[in-house]
């Protein structure tokens, strides 16, 4: 081996050490979560949370269970670790998209707080404005869940899939 490729070598194995803490802290914060977010859907007999906050579980799940072939060195890992990421995605975006096309106005006003209500009252001039910018912040809103869940999990996934790759063809590391 050259010089050059010891130290691209010791540079991978260096990148993707972390992923065994970040699949672990990652993992078990998404179920954490979206647990509390079952609880107050079922809490609000709100049906569709209830449905999402389970897939999102079932997704952090799959990512611990992931982690914990690779640590195995389990070649199933370089599956589950990446679909976790990608199966997140598909279902925060099918939720948002679902969110962003079924906009309804008054639903939306009444589930804006007082103070947030006479906060964008004080924005406009008049009702067809407020109600148009209501649609704003709402289009918007589900508009960047979507780039931010596409960025951070989507880059999560490719990381999970290079670093269990490296690892798994590594595995003295």
């Amino acid at each position: 081996m050259t010089p050059l490729t010891l130290k691209i070598n010791k540079m991978d194995k260096n990148k993707y050490q972390s992923i065994y803490k970040t699949t672990s802290i990652n993992g078990k914060s998404v179920s954490i979560f979206s647990a509390l977010i079952l609880l107050s859907a079922i809490y609000s007999n709100n049906f569709v949370g209830i449905i999402i906050s389970v897939l999102i579980i079932c997704s952090g799940l799959i990512e611990l269970y992931g982690r914990k072939l690779l640590l195995a060195k389990n070649p199933l890992a370089a599956l589950l670790l990446p679909a976790s990421q990608f199966g997140l995605v598909l279902v925060i975006w099918v939720y948002s998209t679902f969110q962003y096309m079924a906009y309804d106005a008054v639903e939306a006003m009444s589930m804006l707080s007082p103070q947030s209500l006479d906060t964008i009252k004080g924005m406009v001039t008049n009702d067809d404005e407020f109600v148009s910018l209501v649609g704003t912040i709402w289009h918007t809103t589900y508009i960047v869940v979507m780039l931010v869940t596409a960025i951070y999990q989507g880059g999560l996934g490719i990381y999970y899939y290079k670093g269990s790759r490296y690892l798994l063809a590594n595995p003295e590391e």
